[in-house]
């Protein structure tokens, strides 16, 4: 190990991935791993002295952490470092069990993370599979550098591998780390504030379990990830391109919609926010585009997916607000998330989509060098528990990539089937409207319809019916009780099965006999006694429904419910003071006069149509029933 030749401030973007993984050593996140497969002969002494001139070259890839004792956490980048390589020999393994024995060593180098502070942040493994056939692993942490590094660098090690000149080496990192520092915070900081002005708080998935629930798996930080990838169509590719050119918008703004409406569906908001990866190498930055380090940020996308937006329309807000977030996202989400000014630490987004705009792969850097390379594949695992990954293209492929701890890869499976619906959509209607847009297919509406219908029940009996068979059952239970203390001092009150189904039948006759029947509505006006529920009951049995209004309400309030529910006939107490009582029906438009139903105890048996009683005239208009010893006045709308 070398000493120290140089020392930077920590980027916002590098400062973050430190945070998490110094809070999280073993869960693999922001390890990032690339593997392959090289076919034919491979001088391994040269290939690993090949990269041994890379490292050399590169100061950042000799970089290391540091945040103890820092006022800000830097960079420290030594002079010369020893890369570790694993080299085996595995020809002896049958084929399955070398693609188990390389599962294996790729999870097992996950777990196994880096630690910040001790450069290098890299290491390699290189398995002998065949005779000319190895299997290659380069793992490093993503604090050295992004996706946009790997083909340059594989460039550079092929070039040095066959004995070509890799050319004057590009600027240090340390150009980008001085230009961030000569920013304009207050421009950031305005421009933020004023993009998430408003903003209630972090978009819900609306999938998997909701941020802040806990499972065993997120506890144990296994490091595990799920992914599953689909190819769009050539078809489908060639109509979101006529359509992306004859609206003017680019396809990154076209799946940026896509995501952001399906979103909106999910979490059934429509103020829409989710994570967003740009390159963040500023073309005024000379020499950017060939530097090796971490420019990459993540910003926030805030969109507006209202249902009544024209498509069109939709996404060219979206593709205009694009300069400005590629001008202020250096600023770092923490920073960001300040500005917004949301209570809280919750991040400002749950998922993150990653258009794959590198100028090459690894692949077609590779494609004119000394070596044949196959299988190439990639891992890497961030603290958001969705992610999208879009790799444009002819037949453009879609990665989604869940914390199976959050979101099972069942889901991931339906995200990748609904963008495609989504996209689909939006290539062959671009004028159509947003609410208009269906997130599901033909497919899949017809079998969420087949489980939604299942197989027909029997409806449900009514309440009285229920108590009816109580009462016969048990007619001496009680039904009722009301306390000494909420009943005017007085003993307690009680009411067996057996009474309750007697008054109820005298309320229900008496109502039947006044005309009140299968959807008529009757207002019931009553304090809490025991005689409540008998009325209420006996409104079930004359078949009507029943609307409760409080006694104390005001008269204005109380004509209004009579009104707005289309009572025709109210029941309301009689005491001393009814006629003052009454009077809170004085403004229903449909009063008419009183008639008194019973409520008390009854000795009433006859069926309930008709009551068998004769009515027989009362004071003030009321007719009362001679079959109770207390009444309820019914003021009638007929």
């Amino acid at each position: 190990m070398g000493g120290i030749v140089d020392a930077f401030d920590l980027t916002p973007t590098q400062a973050g991935m430190l945070f998490h993984t110094l809070a999280a050593p073993t869960s693999g996140t922001y390890v990032q791993q690339v593997s392959c497969r090289f076919d034919g002969p491979l001088d391994v002494t040269a290939f690993r002295a090949a990269w041994a001139a890379t490292i050399a070259r590169h100061g950042v890839l000799r970089g290391e952490c540091h945040v103890d004792g820092l006022e800000r956490p830097a960079m420290v980048i030594r002079a010369a470092v020893d890369a570790e390589w694993r080299i085996e020999d595995w020809r002896d393994r049958e084929d399955a069990a070398q693609v188990a024995g390389f599962d294996a060593l790729l999870e097992e180098d996950r777990q196994r993370g880096f630690r910040p502070d001790q450069a290098p942040l890299l290491r390699f493994a290189l398995l002998r599979v065949g005779a000319d056939s190895h299997r290659f692993v380069w793992s490093y942490h993503h604090l050295l550098m992004d996706g946009w590094c790997g083909s340059l660098l594989v460039r550079e090690v092929l070039a040095h591998y066959a004995g070509r000149p890799a050319g004057p080496p590009p600027p240090p990192f340390r150009r980008h780390v001085e230009w961030l520092a000569a920013r304009n915070e207050a421009e950031d900081r305005a421009w933020w504030q004023a993009n998430l002005a408003g903003l209630s708080g972090q978009t819900p998935l609306g999938i998997g379990i909701e941020a802040g629930e806990k499972s065993a798996m997120t506890a144990s930080g296994t490091g595990q990830v799920a992914e599953v990838r689909m190819r769009l169509d050539a078809s489908l590719a060639a109509r979101l391109g006529a359509m992306a050119r004859a609206a003017r918008i680019t396809f990154g703004t076209l799946v940026q919609g896509a995501f952001g409406l399906l979103l909106a569906r999910y979490s059934g908001e429509d103020d829409v926010v989710f994570g967003l990866a740009q390159s963040g190498r500023p073309p005024e930055l000379a020499g950017a585009e060939e530097m090796i380090g971490l420019f990459l940020v993540t910003v926030p996308v805030r969109i507006d997916a209202a249902p009544h937006l024209r498509l069109t329309d939709y996404l060219r807000a979206i593709q205009s607000a694009g300069p400005g977030r590629q001008r202020h996202g250096h600023a770092g989400l923490a920073a960001i998330r300040r500005w917004s000014g949301l209570a809280g630490n919750d991040p400002l987004f749950s998922s993150l989509l990653v258009i794959e705009n590198y100028p090459l792969s690894i692949t077609q850097a590779a494609s004119d060098g000394p070596l044949t390379l196959a299988d190439a594949g990639s891992f890497e695992r961030t603290d958001t528990p969705l992610v999208v990954k879009v790799f444009p293209g002819t037949e453009p492929e879609i990665a989604v990539t869940v914390d199976p701890a959050r979101i099972s890869a069942e889901d991931g499976r339906r995200v990748l089937a609904h963008l495609r619906t989504v996209l689909s959509a939006m290539a062959d209607n671009p004028e159509t409207r947003l609410g208009a847009i269906e997130v599901t297919d033909e497919d899949e509406r017809a079998g969420l319809l087949a489980l939604g219908t299942g197989r027909e029940m029997p409806p449900a009996a009514p309440v009285h019916e229920w108590i009816l068979g109580a009462a016969a059952a048990s007619p001496e239970a009680v039904a009722i009780e009301v306390p000494g203390e909420l009943s005017d001092g007085r003993e307690t009150q009680r009411l067996s099965y057996g009474e309750l189904v007697a008054r109820s039948a005298a309320v229900a006759a008496a109502l039947q006999a006044r005309g009140v029947g299968r959807g008529d509505v009757v207002g019931v006006c009553l304090g809490r006694r025991i005689d409540l529920v008998p009325v209420l009951i006996g409104v079930l049995r004359a078949g009507a429904a029943y609307v409760p209004l409080d006694p104390d309400y005001p008269a204005e309030r109380i004509a209004h419910v009579l009104e707005d529910a289309g009572v025709t006939l109210v029941i309301a107490e009689l005491a001393p003071d009814w006629s003052a009582r009454a009077q809170r029906f004085s403004t229903w438009p449909r009063r008419g006069r009183g008639t008194a139903l019973p409520s008390g105890p009854s000795r009433c048996r006859q069926r309930i149509r008709p009551i068998s009683s004769t009515p027989a005239a009362a004071p003030d208009g009321r007719r009362a029933c001679r079959s109770a010893t207390t009444a309820c006045p019914a003021f009638s709308g007929r």
